[in-house]
């Protein structure tokens, strides 16, 4: 027996162009395995623009990484219990930090779906002077420092982003 899932990553951030109400799902994903496999899944990297002259979706050398693993059950009754362990990252090509927000766990049906908002970062990632010299109009949170390097304040970048997984349930 096995379970298929679909996960979409659902973007409502400051720091993007977005649609007129707020949203935009960014990346999707469809992962499968057997019955209490763990199966890791892996969202491709969202780059994170630094500039406010920046055109939307152009590569970055700062970027959202989003992967965990999931795990599913069917039960007796046919609802699936799912267990998600969803990662967030944020980083600069040679440095990087992040956090887990913890296993997830939920009871679905088979074609229901779930919303699971991330949360925020905190603290301070730093790029290299290669990056700083690239940015003449920094947003909320991004500052160059005295070394010339690119210091990104998480809170202050993120501030008003809400990211989340969306996720349904296939038998």
């Amino acid at each position: 027996m096995s379970s298929r899932f679909s996960l979409a990553l659902l973007d409502r951030n400051a720091y993007r162009y977005e649609a007129s109400d707020g949203s935009r799902t960014t990346r999707r994903i469809n992962v499968s395995g057997r019955q209490g496999e763990k199966v890791p899944f892996r969202f491709s990297p969202v780059s994170l623009q630094l500039d406010t002259r920046s055109l939307p979706d152009t590569d970055s050398p700062f970027k959202m990484l989003i992967d965990g693993t999931i795990r599913g059950r069917v039960t007796p009754n046919g609802t699936v219990q799912v267990a998600l362990q969803p990662h967030l990252r944020s980083r600069f090509r040679d440095a990087s930090s992040g956090i887990s927000s913890g296993v997830k766990t939920f009871l679905l049906k088979a074609e229901e779906t779930v919303a699971l908002e991330l949360p925020s970062e905190g603290g301070y990632v730093e790029g290299g002077p290669d990056v700083a010299a690239n940015i003449g109009n920094p947003r909320p949170g991004v500052s160059i420092t005295d070394k010339d390097r690119v210091r990104v304040d998480k809170k202050q970048f993120f501030a008003g982003a809400k990211t989340s997984l969306i996720l349904t349930v296939h038998r």
